[in-house]
């Protein structure tokens, strides 16, 4: 039997995700080191067992004594574990909306940490045949009297069917991590996979995710890598931050029944006073102006907002947005170019959201420190759809500075 050493990134592949998703990346680099085994037969993974792993038991479970954490073993001999008080447990859920069956091929580890930690625990690079998912759920629990408790638990990560959770783990609370194969929902079907190679990672979080003020995700991503997540919330503004300080990228993705939208998100370290949108219209289509303020809760820093269609100023009174909040007003006209700009200097960022029948489109605002003297893009199809190039100067009004342009 040949042994190969694989080097193994944990890449997550960018797909599209269902209703709301931000998307981010992580640039860095390093990588972890699994051994892995080739057989004659071309089969491959961990070197295959003749007996359970040795975790293969509630009772024996591998101790993570530290993180970064990542473990690879092959769980083809792992077993459903009938060890009576703690047998594996059945039922298990909600997971992902779901109750789930006793696992197959269950594994356990368990952590105490000395302090809270933001955790993320996923089974990226599991496999069950070459180029196969291993199809997995992961379930956090905690012992107390005798009983378990689920602490939180995840069938499928939403690019695959690895399991992706992370959770706040509170100092000196043992926790009890089960990986299984997925084994069916209650009153269903029962899994067809029985074990195979599995990666198991543990790991400090390192990405946060804001909205409304509120946090509702912590990640973990790994360099050269992406992770998507969907809330099932409708509210703003959204904030994506490392919380270690090294550079990411975002974007978020919309789908409507007859429309596909991907927006990037504004660079923290990009946002103005002012913004410039080429056009408005809320005669044909339904079109909202959406300003945020970037600013921390607590700052004081409240914006005051005007703004600008057509060079007429479309509010009576400045618009006050709180630091950390939003507003989306309408205007009821068609017209161009479109000035958002904050009165008292506080920064601001602003996107225009525009629904059409049933297809929807938002796009994010030029700032304004940045208009420049030409620009590009990639492609023009006006033969396959209708496509305009809309071009707009935004020099103030009286100020002589007309543009001649070329295209």
């Amino acid at each position: 039997m040949k042994f190969t050493t694989v080097s193994n990134p944990l890449r997550l592949s960018l797909q599209f995700v269902l209703l709301f998703a931000i998307i981010f990346f992580n640039f860095g680099s390093g990588t972890t080191q699994s051994v892995f085994a080739q057989s004659p037969s071309g089969s491959y993974g961990a070197a295959p067992l003749s007996s359970p792993p040795a975790n293969d038991d509630f009772a024996s479970p591998t101790e993570i004594t530290g993180l970064t954490y990542t473990n690879s073993l092959n769980t083809t001999e792992a077993t459903q574990d009938t060890t009576v008080p703690f047998t594996d447990p059945d039922n298990v859920g909600p997971c992902d909306g779901k109750q789930l069956n006793i696992g197959n091929n269950t594994v356990w580890y368990k952590y105490t940490p000395s302090v809270n930690e933001s955790i993320a625990v996923d089974t990226t690079g599991s496999t069950y045949s070459p180029g196969v998912d291993l199809d997995t759920y992961v379930a956090i629990w905690t012992l107390s009297g005798g009983n378990l408790s689920l602490v939180k638990c995840d069938d499928d990560n939403l690019v695959g069917f690895t399991s992706q959770l992370s959770f706040l783990a509170l100092a000196s609370t043992t926790y009890y991590f089960e990986v299984a194969s997925f084994n069916g929902q209650e009153g269903g079907d029962l899994g067809v996979q029985h074990g195979g190679n599995l990666v198991f990672n543990v790991n400090i979080t390192n990405t946060d995710v804001t909205i409304g003020g509120n946090l509702r995700g912590s990640y973990y991503v790994y360099p050269d890598s992406s992770v998507s997540d969907d809330y099932g919330i409708s509210d703003g503004p959204v904030h994506v931050v490392s919380a270690i300080g090294s550079s990411i990228f975002t974007s978020q993705r919309a789908l409507t029944p007859n429309s596909f939208n991907s927006i990037i998100g504004i660079p923290g370290n990009q946002v103005t006073t002012d913004y410039w949108f080429t056009s408005y219209d809320d005669v044909g289509m339904i079109t909202y102006l959406i300003i945020g303020n970037p600013n921390p809760v607590g700052s004081g820093l409240t914006a005051l907002v005007d703004v600008y269609i057509g060079g007429v100023k479309r509010n009576v009174t400045p618009y006050s947005i709180a630091p950390g909040q939003r507003v989306y007003p309408r205007f009821g006209v068609s017209d161009g170019p479109v000035h958002v700009v904050s009165t008292n200097a506080v920064d601001i960022f602003a996107s225009q959201r525009a629904k059409y029948l049933q297809s929807f489109n938002e796009v994010p605002g030029y700032p304004g420190d940045q208009v420049t003297s030409d620009y590009w893009f990639t492609s023009y199809d006006d033969v396959g759809m209708i496509t305009y190039l809309i071009i707009g100067n935004p020099n103030p009004v009286g100020s002589g500075l007309t543009a001649l342009v070329d295209v």
